[in-house]
């Protein structure tokens, strides 16, 4: 044989590989089932939504991401 038959059939069987992994990786389409008893409306939360703050920009992102830092590295 030849590289290149050597190759072609090394990648498609490599592929072919993947494509399994990635099939048997995903969930089945009818693993959770609805129960036709239970509502199909989602219950309200809890507690109301809180609005976004109004610091909600680059200077507020960059203060949020420095405290995170600083916590982590403690």
């Amino acid at each position: 044989m030849n590289r290149a038959v050597t190759f072609r059939r090394t990648t498609f069987g490599l592929l072919a590989a993947g494509a399994m992994c990635a099939m048997l990786s995903l969930p089945a389409a009818g693993a959770d089932p609805e129960d036709p008893a239970e509502p199909t409306t989602p219950a309200a939360p809890a507690t109301p939504v809180a609005s976004a703050p109004d610091d909600c920009n680059a200077a507020g992102l960059a203060t949020t991401i420095s405290s995170v830092t600083a916590s982590l590295s403690t």
